[in-house]
């Protein structure tokens, strides 16, 4: 069993540094969209049985671009993290005006100060979307297509990783997280994370 956790290809707002959070605004830029098509190239190799999403339409989009013949699955609690206050602006413009806001989201990932989702929030409802997933198609490959923060919560459930440094991990646009379940284990052991090889000469942003 295997799962496939896949960041949406570059938006819009991906492109001009713009903060998109839990926003329903952006759509992919052409870019993404091109992205999202390697994306398909990239998963034609893997058999996946189930495709599944975020509600925002930056990853329904990249999800029916790279899985044209799968119906899609949507989880809302797989949407992407509430930045608050930031949400709309640009990060230029945050780093400029609002230093110490911008050092506590690089540096740990805090939100408090604009009342953002906490984390503790954003990865609970994160790990309870991948659980109910996983019970319900135990035993089969499953492709997830959702946000970096999500994606990035998960990962530091599985690793038991303080929250406020899963920062650490990049993982930026149609970008492949693997997770292979370990039946001895009872769990999930990470294969790779962020793989974008099948993009790299076309890197998206990283930022929300």
């Amino acid at each position: 069993m295997k799962v496939f956790l896949i960041r949406h290809g570059e938006s819009d707002w991906n492109e001009h540094r713009r903060v998109q959070g839990a926003l329903d605004a952006p759509v992919l830029s052409r870019k993404g969209v091109k992205e999202s098509e390697r994306l398909k190239e990239r998963m034609k190799s893997e058999k996946v049985d189930v495709v599944y999403s975020s509600p925002l339409r930056r990853s329904l989009q990249t999800a029916k671009i790279a899985f044209p013949r799968k119906k899609i699955l949507v989880n809302k609690n797989l949407i992407e993290r509430y930045y608050g206050k930031l949400e709309g602006k640009y990060w230029k413009d945050i780093e400029r005006d609002h230093p110490a806001i911008f050092r506590a989201y690089y540096w740990e990932r805090d939100l408090s100060g604009v009342k953002g989702e906490p984390l503790q929030r954003l990865q609970g409802r994160s790990v309870k979307a991948f659980n109910e997933i996983i019970r319900k198609h135990h035993g089969e490959n499953i492709a997830v297509v959702c946000h970096g923060a999500v994606i990035k919560a998960i990962i530091a459930h599985l690793l038991g990783m303080p929250l406020n440094k899963m920062g650490v991990f990049n993982q930026g646009n149609c970008g492949i997280t693997l997770l292979q379940h370990d039946e001895r284990l009872k769990g999930f052991k990470v294969k790779c994370v962020n793989d974008t090889s099948h993009v790299r000469n076309m890197m998206g942003r990283e930022f929300a």
